[in-house]
């Protein structure tokens, strides 16, 4: 597959449409980066949050945040990581939480917040 997307780089023009007959997208219309979905769990040690999600096309790293769940909301922690896994300490026991995971990449910028996975540091 890598050989025939070099070779359709130098006889395709990015705007064709035939891109898509071999299965591509347009290179002039990179997509974001979506991730696939996210969860939280407490870690074997006490006031740690581990956030695991699974890796997203395209993305070159990952905007990790942690939100309590209060009127408003009030931001806890945020984190670029380049692995689809972190973990969070120094949060406050028994404060309730959710953690959203945004996929990154340099040429179109930063995926919507995936859902939120909800959850209380133990």
């Amino acid at each position: 597959m890598t050989g025939l997307r070099v070779e359709l780089y130098e006889l395709v023009d990015d705007e064709d449409d035939l891109w898509y007959a071999f299965g591509f997208n347009k290179p002039s219309v990179p997509r974001r980066p979506r991730c696939q979905r996210t969860w939280s769990s407490p870690a074997a040690a006490p006031v740690l949050v581990f956030v695991d999600w699974d890796d997203a096309r395209r993305a070159e790293n990952y905007r990790v945040t942690i939100t309590e769940l209060a009127t408003p909301p009030n931001e806890l922690a945020s984190q670029i990581v380049e692995e689809s896994e972190h973990t969070f300490s120094g949060l406050a026991p028994g404060t309730n939480i959710r953690a959203t995971v945004a996929a990154r990449n340099t040429k179109v910028g930063e995926s919507s917040p995936s859902v939120p996975a909800k959850g209380t540091v133990p």
